[in-house]
């Protein structure tokens, strides 16, 4: 799962199997991390019981996640592409970017969960939860590029798979603390 001698371009043009080889291991760290949000789902099982109305927010939740964290990963690798960026300056801009991403759709969910649910209280767990995670996910979608190149591995190829983990676990746990505190 390391670099590459020839750098990313092994991407483009390596041979099938070993493109096939480099990208497997992550997705197979993604399949069996992923048990571990299937287990803190159940962790809820009582709280989605209660109001099954909780359930229907989870894949939004996780896609708009996902969807902020792959613009993040995807500045963050061109950053890294280009070199000439400073990660300081950059990070400062994603967190104030992902701010305003997560408040925005924060406020546009809470509305919509309102206006057809009728329900305040799910509505601030739902709009609170897409901002909170919008926020993390474009932190941990920047910085996970950064991290793997420091390590000397491939940013392009673990970053997706370790930020999907990251941002599907948080968001979803965020979602239920919220759902718990302000609907029980």
């Amino acid at each position: 799962i390391g670099p590459h001698e020839k750098g990313a371009m092994v991407a483009l043009d390596a041979p099938l199997y070993d493109r096939f080889r480099r990208r497997l291991p992550w997705l197979l760290f993604g399949l069996a991390a992923s048990s571990g949000i299937t287990y803190l789902m159940a962790g809820f099982e009582k709280t989605l019981a209660a109001n099954v109305a909780v359930a229907f927010f989870v894949p939004a939740l996780v896609n708009i996640a996902g969807a902020i964290g792959t613009q993040a990963v995807s500045v963050a690798v061109r950053g890294l592409a280009a070199q000439t960026v400073p990660i300081g300056r950059l990070l400062t801009q994603e967190l104030a970017i992902g701010a305003a991403i997560g408040a925005s759709l924060g406020a546009v969910t809470w509305v919509a969960v309102y206006l057809i649910f009728q329900h305040v209280m799910l509505s601030f767990a739902v709009g609170g939860a897409v901002f909170a995670g919008g926020l993390l996910s474009a932190v941990v979608g920047f910085t996970l590029p950064w991290l793997f190149e420091r390590l000397g591995s491939d940013p392009a190829m673990g970053s997706g798979p370790v930020c999907t983990i990251i941002q599907d676990g948080a968001s979803l746990l965020i979602y239920f603390v919220l759902v718990g505190l302000l609907l029980t």
